[in-house]
Parts: C-alpha cells; structure tokens; sequence
C-alpha cells in the first residue's frame, strides 16, 4: 500500500468555481458542472459523508465530484463536508483535496497517508479549530469504469493501522451508485423543467402577431433555456449577409457603442454559410474567429443554431456564455433545436400576418384612390370647365378673375392626383429608399416647381419597408407643402445615414411661418407628417420663422 501521496505540480493550478457542480450519471460519464445540484442530492451527499465518517471513525470527511469538462475534481455544495473548519472553506474551499483526489482516481484504488508529517509540503482541508489533519484517505466512486468522485476522509491523529479498505471499497460503490441515481433523477427534473419552459414558450410565441416582437421573443426565450449571458437572432438578407440582428444581454447603451450590425464573417458566417448547429467551446481559441469590434463585450463559448420553415432557413440564433458552466452542452444544443423548429413556423405566421395587414392596408388605398378619381376629381374638373365656359361670355377683367379660379381648381385636381398616387408607393418597389426619393425629386424639377437639390450622406442600407414608405410619404408630403404654401424658388432634400439611424431633411427658402401657431384645414400636411413620423418611432424637428424659410428634420432608428 502506497503510503503517500505524490506532491502535485503548482503550475497546474486553477481556481476552484464558486458554487456546486454535478455528479456523472449512470451512463459510464464523469460528473460535470452543467447543472446545479438539487436539495434532494445535497441531502444524499451529506448523508453519504456522514456515513463513510462514521464508519472508518474519522473526524472529519468530504466530497468531490469529478468535472469532466475540466479534468478536475469540484468540490460540491460547502454544507456537504463534515467536520471541517467552517473558516477555510470559506476561504480555500476545498482545493487543497485535490491531490488526494487524482491519487485516488489515477490508481482507481484506495490511497492513504497514514502520518501526513512524512509530507509536510502537501496541502489539506483543515479540520474543525483549525487543525492540519494528520492522516487522510481518499477512496474512488466509479459507476460503470468511469470516476464520479472521490470521498476523503480525514483524522486528527496519525492511524496506526491501515484505513478498512474492504469496508471502503463496498461503500464508495453503494455511494457511487446512490449519486448517480440521484443525479439521473436530478436530470430527469431539469430536463422536464426545460421542456415545460419550452411548452410555454412556443404557446407564447404563437399568441405573438408582431414580427419585430417575435424575433425579440425568441431569442430572449433561447438565452433563458439555456442560461446564456448573451443572444442574438440574426436574419439573412437577400445578399446572403445579416440585415436584422437582435440581441438580449446588451443594453441600449452598450449596443450604441458597439455601432454597426455584424455582416456575417467569422463564426457567425459559419452558421450562415453551412445552416448547421454550431457549438464551440472557446471562441478566442476557434481560428475561424474574426474578433470583436472595439466596446464589445468579451464573450467564451457559443451556441449557434439556424432557424429554418420549410427547409429554408429564415435566421440563426447565437447563443455565448454559458452561465454555471464553460460551454454548452448537447443538451442545451437539443432544447435550442427544439426551440428553433417552433420558431421557425412562428416567423411565418407573423410574416403572413403582416402580409395580410399590407394587402388589406393597399386594398383599402386603391378603393380611396378609385373613389377620389371617379368622383371628387371628375366634380371638379366639370366645374372648372363650367367656369372656363362663363369665363368667354364675361367682360375681360372679370374673365380673368374666374380663369385664375378654374387654375386654382385645376391645381386642386393635381393635389388631389397626387395624393392617389401617394396612396400607391410604386417609388419604391425593388428599390432603395435613395432610389425612391431620386424619383420623388426628379418628378419636382420636372414639373416647374421650386428648383430641388438632392443629397446622399454615408452608406444606404435596407429599412423595414413600413419604414421606408413612410419617409417616402413624408417627402412627398414636404415637398408637395413646398410648391403649395412656401412660394420658395430653391429646396433641398438631405437623406443621411450612419449606425444609429436615419435622418431624413428638407429645407426650402419660402416664406416661413410660426410652428407654434395653431393652423387651420390648409395647413393638414403638417398633422399629416408629424402623425407619421410617430408611426416610425421617429423624431420630427421643425425649424421655421415668417420671411426665413423652413426645415423640416426626420430621425428615425436604425432597424437593430
């Protein structure tokens, strides 16, 4: 019987994790720290380590459960170690057990150091008052060939004879046994729980219409099954690069530092590129990484699953930083899966929710164009044609003064055409909002109105289109105020980009007027832009005074 223990290399030290880890399970694998240990196995540890106390008549006994992930041994739960010095666990846990501890699991024996003074350098747990024990023993809990633990015992005195190794060995197997019962069941209830979760959440994300709102929904339902410190859901444009991507774990503030949205290099394009669950331990260790911009979080292992309905994938979940353990899991991975697969058909619901609402939304535009065309517009043309006939029977000056009437009419007409056309935003169809506002401008100059510059800052990038078409509007609406009421020789159109949002600016050289004054019927544009400024989320800032011109400022978010 080897009689004493071999002294461990200091270099190979690492901190012991706050906090208890698991045992292995009866499959034959060692214990790992996925899970927290249950009241119900707390309460079976400690009966195990007040029986193998009592039955070699130790003072003092302690259990480590093997750690798998990290080839270590981990101590458990603080309260599951009987009498040992309540001070120095607090303050060292029980890192000073784990020599013994690999002894015992290297030689899958029995390992006793029956005078610790032949080892002076060797460090243990000290017991109750603060003693150095003088003679230990550490004993293997194997189920099926794989170590879950070992169990140390502890003395004050030197023994003067040989630990009850028979005794021992049929005990560390009943304990070992009895721990991996407990954690299978342990298991059983965490994974019941998940799945519970996961009912849960799938019934809420089919209860959930709003697209933003689901995405948003899914990827915050993810991070909590699986107890990830960050998550993000991407969505792949037509490009095959990320044009949405939502997070949870950041704060507004920390993603404002962060700036742009990811594109979908590195692992993130990984996931993208090859539509397969991805799990990577380390992510500053992975070669296909491309780092992180500057003010991003530092971030470990990730989780990553695609999205898909249909066999399409419609966007990829990134899972990082496993709390309460170094990566994730195929247990994590699996339930993630689960989760994908509902939320898939929960993005296509909402999706064609939306469509429903845009097509009935058009429906009803097009039957408020045809009713504005076939009656107000038809009314009115013939009264101006009624008024052009009087017009040649009237003396000249009154002549004159009912044709100004019939042009005033005539541009009514033309408001009115517009308006329709405002109902129908073809500007934009397969095109960029810059594109759109192009036209919009082009079609001013065309037309004889005010001479319109039109400007273009930093790098268009696709909008939600209920966003786009409402600044689309918003233009149309502006400048249609121009030509009518500002009696302005010059305008400008100013459409700026940059990582936090959209400004959208037009200025013109007209007379100017009071925002503050309260306006009448001629002046519904304004209601008009600032309601739909609203619907955007956006801010409307007008700057104008009488003689100086207007500048009408729209800023919305960025869609991230």
């Amino acid at each position: 019987m080897n009689r004493s223990a071999e002294r461990r290399d200091d270099s190979a030290l690492s901190p012991v994790a706050e906090g208890p880890a698991t045992s292995g399970t009866a499959t034959g694998q060692p214990a790992t720290a996925d899970a927290p240990i249950a009241p119900d196995t707390t309460a079976i540890l400690r009966h195990i380590v007040t029986a193998a106390r009592a039955l070699v008549v130790a003072d003092g006994a302690a259990i480590l459960l093997y750690d798998g992930a990290n080839g270590r041994f981990m101590p458990t739960v603080p309260g599951v170690a009987v009498g040992l010095d309540e001070r120095w666990l607090q303050r060292q846990g029980l890192e000073a057990a784990q020599t013994l501890a690999e002894r015992a699991a290297g030689t899958r024996d029995i390992t006793m150091l029956l005078d610790t003074a032949t080892a002076p350098d060797l460090e243990f747990p000290l017991l109750s008052g603060g003693r150095r024990p003088m003679a230990v023993c550490a004993a293997p809990l194997e189920v099926a060939g794989s170590v879950v633990g070992v169990i140390e015992l502890y003395d004050a005195t030197p023994r003067s004879g040989p630990y009850p190794q028979e005794a021992l060995r049929a005990f560390a197997d009943l304990a070992g046994l009895a721990i991996a019962n407990a954690t299978a069941h342990e298991q059983e209830r965490i994974l019941r729980s998940r799945l519970e979760a996961l009912d849960a959440a799938t019934r809420a994300l089919s209860a959930e219409l709003s697209a933003d709102r689901v995405l948003q929904r899914i990827v915050e339902i993810a991070a909590q099954l699986v107890g990830a410190r960050y998550g993000a859901l991407g969505v792949v444009g037509d490009d095959g690069y990320l044009s949405e991507f939502i997070t949870t774990g950041l704060s507004p503030e920390e993603r404002e530092k962060i700036g742009p949205l990811p594109r979908g290099h590195g692992l993130l394009g990984v996931l993208i590129r090859q539509g397969q669950s991805l799990r990577v331990p380390d992510i500053g260790r992975d070669p296909r990484r491309v780092g992180f911009p500057p003010h991003h979080p530092p971030m470990s292992s990730l989780l990553g699953v695609p999205i898909r309905f249909r066999d399409e994938v419609v966007g990829d979940l990134y899972l990082t930083d496993k709390i309460g353990a170094p990566e994730f899991s195929d247990e994590d991975q699996h339930i993630v899966e689960l989760l994908a697969s509902h939320a898939g058909v929960a993005i296509e619901n909402a999706r064609l929710y939306a469509q429903v609402r845009e097509l009935t939304l058009l429906r009803e535009r097009e039957r408020i164009g045809r009713d504005l065309h076939d009656g107000i517009i038809q009314d009115i043309y013939a009264g101006t044609l009624q008024i052009e006939n009087l017009a040649d029977d009237l003396p000249e000056d009154a002549a004159e003064d009912l044709r100004r009437v019939a042009d005033h009419f005539s541009g009514v007409i033309r408001d009115v055409r517009t308006y329709i056309e405002g109902l129908r935003p073809r500007e934009l169809q397969g095109r960029l909002l810059p594109e759109g506002i192009a036209l919009l401008v082009q079609d001013v100059n065309e037309r004889g109105g005010p001479v319109t510059q039109y400007l273009l800052e930093g790098e268009p990038y696709r909008l939600p289109d209920a966003v786009a078409n409402t600044l689309l509007h918003i233009t149309r609406e502006a400048l249609s105020n121009v030509a009518r009421h500002a009696r302005a020789t010059r305008a400008q159109v100013r459409l700026g980009y940059d990582s936090r949002g959209v400004t959208l600016t037009v200025a013109d050289d007209g007379i100017g007027f009071d925002p503050e004054e309260r306006r009448g019927p001629e002046h519904q544009g304004l209601r008009n832009l600032r309601t739909r400024v609203k619907e955007t989320g956006g801010t409307l800032n007008i700057v104008s005074q009488p003689g100086a011109g207007t500048t009408i400022s729209v800023r919305v978010p960025s869609p991230q």
